[in-house]
């Protein structure tokens, strides 16, 4: 009998954004709102080994991986076949083999208290967020590290073309990096592959709108965990807080942006008499053509209370006990990017109606008639926006035009 010939690779993967590896499981947990009123939020858990500590399923690494291959690859990672091809059974098993990353760190979860993302759906008719639609999501923070293998499971019967494949593959993600896990469309789930650099910006098939907002008002984006419980407050203190990143920044969540500007989009295009629903931002069976980043102040921005009060719907007067206040960030600029997956772009139908169409909504986030965060109907949130088109792709040029068409001159460079 033919000895078969092993061969392991070691990997390890570095996370260099929030990681969502769910298990389907959810729990409710009650959150306070901005007015005190408590309301029971939905968490979605992250996968924990046996020790409480985080771990990527293989199946989700293998997955990503060969969603990376533009090559024949059923030999290399097998395949179900609901239509087996002549001779063959209706399944072929793979010649990787994948097992589960598991943490390196000292990252435990034993209480359930893995750091938690907040959520909401917008309603597509008004732009506010929908009634009981609040969610969290757990993640594994920046900088977590896991180790897994990939093992050839008989090295001496890999052709040519597949050891070629395989080694381009490997090569394509200690460049590039890959992306895991859920809530990737908000700059999610982007992982260092086997300590090799990632690119800062996209390759040559990706079109990146760099955008800076320039609020004109207060702004805030609620977040309830700096945000003391009704036991613990005291006289004085903010029932709502602007969210901040980790060094202390005002953070406007890529989740954020893209639900005001992908209903912006929506809106306009109803506005037209056309179907709102669009292939650049995805649905449940299409990935999402639009990705979007975190949006940074470049400074610490000013803080600003402001107290409110309910007002009673009948008497029209102070409603009793319901007084609250807004921590809130003082007309910050803000800067992210909106980066378009133009490989995948070109290959959809209808390009020029859903290009026409977010440079339409590009031009009404310019003039200010996109508004972020909590209290639009107070004045919060108001700002202007400049945009700065970089990439490389054959559509360049005529994307430049439509936007120097559409646009101020003075904020397209």
């Amino acid at each position: 009998m033919r000895e078969r010939k092993f061969q392991t690779y070691r990997i390890t993967l570095k996370t260099l954004s929030s990681l969502h590896i769910g298990t389907g499981a959810e729990e409710a947990l009650p959150r306070e709102r901005l007015n005190d009123e408590t309301v029971d939020v939905t968490v979605q858990k992250i996968a924990l080994d046996h020790q409480d500590k985080p771990y990527i399923p293989a199946t989700q690494i293998k997955g990503a991986m060969r969603a990376l291959c533009r090559d024949q690859i059923e030999s290399l990672f097998g395949y179900q076949g609901e239509t087996p091809k002549e001779g063959d059974a209706e399944g072929l098993g793979g010649k990787l083999l994948f097992t589960n990353a598991y943490c390196t760190q000292d990252i435990c979860y034993k209480n359930n208290d893995a750091p938690t993302s907040e959520h909401t759906s917008i309603c597509p008719e008004t732009g506010a967020g929908k009634s009981h639609h609040l969610f969290s999501l757990q993640y594994v923070p920046e900088g977590a590290e896991f180790s897994f293998d990939i093992v050839v499971l008989d090295q001496d019967r890999l052709t040519e073309d597949e050891a070629e494949i395989f080694q381009r593959l490997i090569a394509s993600c200690q460049e590039n990096g890959l992306i895991l896990g859920a809530n990737v469309t908000n700059g999610w789930g982007r992982c260092q592959f086997n300590g090799g650099r990632t690119r800062p910006v996209p390759p040559y098939t990706a079109l990146i709108f760099d955008i800076t907002l320039s609020f004109q008002t207060p702004f805030i984006v609620n977040d309830p965990k700096n945000v003391k419980s009704n036991e613990e407050r005291q006289d004085g203190d903010p029932t709502a807080v602007y969210k901040k990143s980790t060094n202390g920044r005002a953070l406007l969540p890529a989740s954020s942006f893209r639900g005001a500007f992908s209903h912006q989009f929506g809106r306009i295009a109803r506005t037209r008499g056309e179907d709102p629903e669009s292939k650049l931002f995805g649905d449940t069976n299409y990935q999402a053509l639009l990705t979007f980043s975190d949006f940074l102040s470049d400074k610490e921005a000013r803080d600003m209370e402001q107290d409110f009060v309910a007002i009673d719907r009948f008497t029209g007067g102070a409603k009793d006990g319901a007084k609250f206040k807004a921590k809130t960030a003082v007309n910050p600029t803000l800067k992210g990017k909106m980066t378009l997956n133009t490989d995948r772009f070109s290959k959809i139908k209808d390009q020029d109606r859903e290009l026409n169409l977010l440079l339409l909504t590009l031009r009404d986030l310019i003039e200010g008639d996109v508004t972020f965060g909590y209290g639009s109907s107070k004045g919060y949130g108001v700002c202007t926006a400049s945009v700065t088109l970089s990439g490389d792709h054959p559509r360049k040029e005529k994307m430049q035009h439509y936007l120097s068409s559409l646009l101020p001159q003075k904020a397209v460079c």
